[in-house]
């Protein structure tokens, strides 16, 4: 249910119990995948004709950007329409700043030369984390790079 101002309405998004979530980064292909538009977002303007504009920032099959407004992709209000994805094609690649630390942690793992991990595996602690972590892999990393 969506509160709005003192009116209750009723979603349309089905209810169920939440039994896990799970959090992911999306490939390239996924993100393409999932994404409402074809082609992306390529236009920066946000509206014409006072409208949200198709390959624009606020393209309406992304959802509606206003109280009066219909999604064009699943016909829902403002209230009732979850959202779409959508993407823009960049040129070059961009670092999410957010994973930055975690990146350089990984990198200074390795060897710059020759690849090879900056880890004994013959070392107690990397034996014992090996053990504890046995097929949960991010688990590990986590526990080598902290």
């Amino acid at each position: 249910m969506v509160y709005l101002s003192s009116q209750i309405v009723d979603s349309m998004a089905p209810r169920g119990k939440v039994s896990r979530i799970q959090f992911r980064i999306l490939s390239p292909d996924e993100i393409r995948q999932m994404s409402v538009t074809n082609p992306p977002i390529e236009y920066s303007d946000l509206c014409e004709e006072g409208k949200g504009k198709i390959q624009g920032l606020i393209d309406p099959r992304q959802g509606p950007s206003d109280q009066n407004s219909k999604c064009l992709t699943c016909t829902g209000s403002y209230i009732e329409c979850p959202g779409h994805l959508d993407h823009i094609e960049l040129i070059k690649p961009v670092y999410n700043v957010a994973f930055l630390s975690k990146i350089l942690k990984v990198l200074r793992c390795v060897c710059f030369y020759c690849s090879k991990l900056f880890v004994n595996p013959n070392d107690s602690k990397i034996i014992d984390i090996i053990k504890k972590t046995k097929g949960k892999y991010r688990r590990r990393l986590a526990y080598i790079v902290n």
